[in-house]
């Protein structure tokens, strides 16, 4: 109800930023130094003794955390990304949370050039597990023109996740340890997830408050 109270200006900002949300992608550019579930964890669920399968067990719970990320919209454990959009918003949702920091806003002007936009002209709410983080210029500045017609023109790095597996939502975890077990026994699935598996990792991440975003 409250958007019928909005003036033509706030429409036109919410139609553009819904646009421009569109044209968004992400891309994690280093991975975690460490593994969100440890191998002797994996080991316990999969019911396995020795090492002759480390390699495997490891390679299904980083498969398994992706899509467990993925799920939640969430950046586990700390890496750095990169947010594309073809050009600015009104403000940037960075939904990769917990974001940490913002490294840097770089974008193309109108001749293609890049530019690196200086951290003094906008400012940034960082939020938390349940919240995008949030970046708009301060008062009395705005985003600067980018190149026309130019897929990925604005492109922002930033830094997203915990520092160790201790600190992430146990549900997280607990949902990785099933589905590393569930690929164990069923390997010809790995990297797939049914509809009957999807509806037990739900109820599993549903014990966690994911905050209400999409």
């Amino acid at each position: 109800m409250s958007n019928f109270w909005q003036s033509p200006s706030q429409f036109h900002e919410i139609a553009h930023d819904r646009m421009v949300e569109a044209t968004q992608r992400y891309t994690r550019i280093t991975t975690p130094e460490e593994l969100l579930v440890t191998l002797d964890e994996a080991k316990s669920v999969c019911s396995v003794f020795g090492n002759d399968l480390d390699a495997l067990l490891s390679s299904l719970i980083v498969e398994a955390t992706a899509t467990v990320e993925q799920m939640v919209n969430k950046s586990l454990l700390l890496s750095q990304w990169k947010l594309t959009f073809d050009y600015f918003p009104n403000e940037i949702l960075v939904k990769r949370p917990p974001v940490r920091s913002v490294l840097s806003i770089v974008y193309k002007d109108l001749n293609g050039n890049l530019h690196a936009c200086d951290p003094e002209v906008y400012q940034v709410s960082l939020g938390g597990w349940k919240d995008p983080a949030r970046i708009k210029p301060v008062m009395g500045m705005v985003w600067p023109i980018t190149a026309m017609n130019t897929y990925e023109a604005v492109t922002v790095h930033f830094a997203a996740g915990a520092d160790s597996p201790q600190e992430v939502p146990p549900g997280a975890r607990r949902a990785v340890k099933f589905l590393v077990a569930h690929w164990f026994r069923n390997r010809e699935t790995v990297g797939t997830v049914t509809n009957d598996i999807k509806n037990t990792l739900d109820l599993v991440l549903a014990m966690e408050d994911w905050g209400d975003y999409e």
